[in-house]
C-alpha cells in the first residue's frame, strides 16, 4: 500500500529507502508502474509511520482531520517530524 502510494504521488524518496534502488530506478518504476497503479487521489493519506505521527502532532494542535488531510499531500516526506510539522502549521495557517 505505501509503495503504490509513492508510486501515485511520484514520491522517489520512498522508493530509494528500498535497498538497491537508486533515484533512477525509482524514477523508472514510477514511470513504468503509475497507470497500473491507478491515477488514485493523491491527497490520500499516506499509509506511512511518519504521516501517522505527524497526524497526531497536528491533532493535538487542534486542527481537525479534514484540516490536515488537506494539507498532507503538500508536505515533504523526506524532512524529519519537526520540520514537516512546521510545514503543515505553514500551511493551515495560509
Amino acid at each position: 500500500e505505501e509503495i503504490a502510494y509513492a508510486i501515485r504521488t511520484e514520491n522517489v524518496g520512498v522508493l530509494t529507502q528500498v535497498s538497491g534502488i537508486g533515484k533512477k530506478t525509482a524514477e523508472r518504476i514510477i514511470l513504468e508502474l503509475k497507470e497500473k497503479v491507478g491515477a488514485g487521489e493523491a491527497s490520500d493519506i499516506a499509509p506511512t509511520e511518519n504521516s501517522s505521527d505527524l497526524q497526531d502532532a497536528l491533532e493535538s494542535l487542534g486542527y481537525k482531520p479534514s484540516q490536515i488531510q488537506r494539507v498532507l499531500s503538500e508536505i515533504d516526506s523526506d524532512k524529519d517530524l519537526g520540520d514537516q510539522v512546521r510545514q503543515a502549521l505553514k500551511l493551515l495557517q495560509s
